[in-house]
């Protein structure tokens, strides 16, 4: 029986959904809007209404903690990946799985809704639109509408669709120019002009910092602060090599240590509380912006720190703390996005769109058929999560594996939220928000992925050390059970050395002789403490 899924998008939620799919013989179709794989990272000159990274736009997670599972990234590639290197990455996944056949490229979902059938199949009614392409000599293709019939539907386009401008006193009666960072691509056209940004994320300090090569100012107004950190750490390391199991753990029973550890490493770089910017709330409950630029920026004058923004004006804007300014040619609000998919029909999705299990299967749903990737937000590869999110829902929709029951993902639903409320930003309310390890691990484990690291450190310590301390890379979770890969472990020696190759040519590149051998020391950690994080890292 051939089993059909139909998948919005090909971007990174797309591509890994088809990969997946592909991997447990589903047959997948993908439509793709846009002229070109890659999603938010295909830059077009076009004025169509996509979300895109901007010209400028650096990935603020590092090329191993990008990869996906068994693509390691070629040592040709940087460190930290512009937003066209990021594409080319993803170009390289579809050509190594073979992807780009099962996407249809010029083709807009119009509309999805329950098949006739659906209370006894679940199936769905997906109806698409062939857009006009930049390489179409003509308009006159007779673009009608299709309608086909699909067993399931993975929507891999995301929460980054509707933009988010929060409502300000006299907003509507002010006369310059008012856009959402997603609409901003370049600063061409904002040159000599008096700029303000609102937002505390990446987008925000990013939109800031590019626009003031030419501005005459640019004003950052930040609700809560924000704690800036750079991407690069000590010794010219990335700074998310900081995301292994071993400091999970450590967040998980010492969270209180761990914030001050991180706090006074930032301030350290950067005084916060000197430059106006020092938040309300620790560095894991708070916004964290990466952001190699913003502090020179500030050190220059050419970006300057605004508090909250009381109101408008016809001609500038008043912030809480009495501050005016007069004059403001321009507002960017890089405010988030809200989640939206105006193709589903009424009734499909509740009111709030965010309450999923594992933040994509919907609740209270007869079937398992519709699944939402990636409509979440993390301090951490998003990409690679949304990779281990496919590969445990195309498990799902062959039925090799099946979801609880509802009460238990309603619990799984309650806990995220509270986990939510008490330790993560109150900034992002815009999508549902989960931890890196934890959430990897939660998935792997239903999958039967999650690496046996108590069995590693028996077998083969080495690489159980690495597991342990190292970057928690996708590799990890390619080691064991189902869809194992025979080039994990190498993947996973390698990931050090691969970080750097690509400005070492000439150079030992042998892994395991770049740095002393402290297996001594690492093996007294362990010893020292298993027994506190036992439960959390091993079961």
């Amino acid at each position: 029986m051939v089993y059909r899924v139909a998948v919005v998008g090909a971007g990174p939620a797309g591509l890994t959904a088809v990969r997946w799919c592909l991997q447990e013989n589903l047959v997948p179709t993908c439509f793709e809007k846009a002229d070109a794989i890659g999603g938010l990272w295909h830059i077009t000159d076009g004025d169509d209404d996509r979300t895109t990274v901007m010209s400028c736009t650096v990935a603020n997670i590092s090329k191993e903690l990008t990869a996906m599972s068994d693509v390691p990234p070629p040592e040709s590639l940087p460190v930290y990946l512009t937003g066209r290197r990021l594409l080319e990455y993803l170009q390289l996944y579809a050509r190594q799985h073979d992807l780009e056949q099962y996407v249809q490229l010029n083709t807009e979902v119009i509309c999805i809704e329950e098949a006739a059938d659906h209370a006894q199949t679940g199936q769905w009614t997906v109806r698409t639109r062939r857009v006009k392409g930049k390489h179409d000599a003509s308009a006159e293709h007779g673009y009608d509408d299709v309608e086909q019939t699909f067993d399931a539907v993975i929507v891999g386009s995301g929460v980054m669709a509707k933009p988010y401008i929060p409502e300000f006193p006299n907003l509507q009666n002010f006369q310059g120019r008012i856009l959402h960072s997603k609409h901003y691509k370049s600063w061409a056209g904002f040159e000599g002009r008096r700029v303000l940004v609102v937002g505390a994320g990446n987008s925000a300090a990013d939109v800031a910092c590019d626009i003031s090569t030419v501005a005459e100012q640019v004003y950052l107004s930040t609700r809560n602060g924000l704690w800036l950190g750079e991407r690069r750490a000590a010794r010219g390391r990335p700074f998310d090599m900081i995301l292994s199991r071993f400091t999970n753990a450590a967040m998980h029973y010492f969270p209180s240590l761990l914030n001050k550890v991180i706090a006074k490493q930032l301030n350290a770089k950067f005084d916060h509380e000197l430059y106006g910017l020092c938040p309300k709330v620790a560095p894991f409950q708070s916004t964290t912006c990466l952001s190699d630029e913003l502090s020179y920026k500030l050190m220059t004058g050419k970006v300057k720190i605004k508090k909250c923004i009381k109101c408008f004006t016809k001609t500038g804007v008043e912030f809480v703390d009495g501050d005016v300014i007069d004059t403001v040619d321009d507002v960017i609000f890089a405010t988030g996005y809200k989640p939206d998919f105006p193709f589903l029909s009424d009734g499909i999705l509740g009111e709030d769109k965010t309450q999923m299990f594992l933040t994509m299967f919907p609740l209270n749903r007869k079937y398992p058929t519709l699944v939402f990737p990636g409509c979440f937000r993390m301090k951490g590869p998003i990409l690679v999560a949304i990779e281990m999110q496919n590969r445990y829902a195309a498990k799902i929709l062959k039925g090799t594996l099946k979801l609880p029951s509802q009460g238990d993902m309603h619990n799984w639903v309650e806990a995220n939220n509270e986990q939510s409320r008490k330790w993560r930003s109150a900034t992002l309310v815009h999508a549902s928000q989960v931890d890196y390890v934890p959430f990897m691990d939660d998935i792997a484990t239903r999958i039967g992925c999650k690496p046996r690291i108590g069995w590693l450190l028996l077998t083969d310590p080495r690489l159980a050390l690495r597991c342990l301390f190292r970057a928690c890379t996708s590799y990890q979770f390619r080691l064991h059970g189902p869809d194992a890969w025979k080039g994990a472990k190498a993947a996973i020696m390698g990931q050090d050395d691969r970080t750097f190759s690509s400005f070492r040519e000439g150079h030992n590149r042998d892994g395991g002789q770049q740095e002393p051998n402290r297996h001594w020391l690492r093996w007294l950690m362990v010893v020292g403490l298993l027994a506190a994080f036992v439960s959390k890292v091993l079961m």
